[in-house]
């Protein structure tokens, strides 16, 4: 009985072997490093451009947007998508009340966002945080991957009493999540570790077999 158990810990390790990866690694990653200088990224909006940010204020004339089209890749499903964000400058808070609080506002279009604001982390330090979607919590996703357009846009909550806002954005990326088309279904190429894991597993069930004899 403990070997019929082994022998089904070991297929079990190996199913998960094949499985696992497949969502742990993003089928797609768009990134954009924002600045003047050479190399970096100018979005769309006047927001001024340092070397390596562009600071994005709550009142300009034309807002902050970026787009991460990925029109050119092929998928068969996205599950979700996860925003990595490096910032400063988000503001803090005083005596409970933020000076700032800024949040990311994702959309479908130029027009087109969701009523959905996920929060920035107040910190005048620069600061990296990672913002995942999916069906679940935003109510666009499914537009936004038939569109196979992720709209960045940002959102600004505290009273304009308190006059003009701004944080510094210096990188954002864009990691997508799915299952991507198979372009050599006819005869695909495993990866080594794949068949590592799969030879494991076998040798592991042979083995307990032939001791059953």
């Amino acid at each position: 009985m403990k070997k019929q158990m082994l022998a089904l810990i070991i297929l079990i390790a190996t199913i998960f072997g094949f499985v696992l990866p497949a969502f742990a690694t993003p089928i797609s990653t768009i990134f954009r490093d924002y600045g003047n200088s050479t190399g970096k990224v100018d979005p769309g909006g006047n927001d001024p451009l340092s070397s390596n940010y562009v600071e994005v204020f709550d009142n300009s004339q034309s807002r902050f947007s970026d787009v991460f089209n990925f029109s050119a890749l092929d998928f068969d499903v996205i599950t979700s998508f996860d925003l990595t964000l490096n910032f400063s400058d988000t503001g803090s808070t005083f005596l409970g009340w933020a000076t700032e609080d800024w949040y990311v506002r994702p959309a479908e279009s130029t027009s087109l966002a969701t009523n959905t604001l996920f929060n920035l982390t107040h910190s005048q330090a620069k600061m990296e945080q990672i913002i995942s979607f999916d069906i679940n919590n935003l109510d666009i996703f499914q537009n936004i991957v038939d569109n196979k357009s992720f709209y960045l846009w940002f959102s600004e909550k505290t009273s304009s009493f308190t006059g003009a806002d701004s944080f510094k954005l210096y990188s954002a990326k864009l990691d997508i999540y799915g299952t991507q088309t198979v372009i050599n279904a006819t005869n695909p190429t495993p990866e080594p570790a794949t068949m590592l894991l799969f030879g494991v597993g076998l040798l592991g069930i042979t083995g307990v077999n032939r001791k059953n004899s």
